[in-house]
């Protein structure tokens, strides 16, 4: 995000405008991510691309359309994918977050 410190001209001004520009920072802005949405079928396991150019250390799951549990993969992470797996019974569609 950037602002423009040119408009200001008190620090009243200037403190509404990193008020209103800090409450729009997205997770993008904040973190080094990938945010992608994916289907996991019950019992299996999947890679998942991402366009961190680094292999990740965390993901965080943002939601999931159904219970069960979406665990890290056996597959190795690398600078392009990472693995998850659905140790559930049910097939889930989820939103990840990959940090990088």
């Amino acid at each position: 995000m950037v602002f423009s410190f040119l408009q200001t001209k008190t620090v009243e001004s200037l403190k509404r405008l990193l008020d209103d520009g800090l409450r729009r920072l997205t997770f993008r802005d904040n973190f080094f991510s990938s945010v992608r949405t994916v289907t996991v079928e019950a019992g299996q396991e999947i890679t998942v691309s991402h366009d961190l150019k680094n292999v990740p250390k965390y993901y965080i799951l943002g939601s999931q359309d159904t219970e069960g549990q979406i665990v890290i993969g056996d597959q190795a992470w690398t600078n392009s994918t990472i693995s998850i797996k659905n140790l559930s019974i049910n097939t889930i569609t989820a939103t990840i977050i990959i940090l990088g």
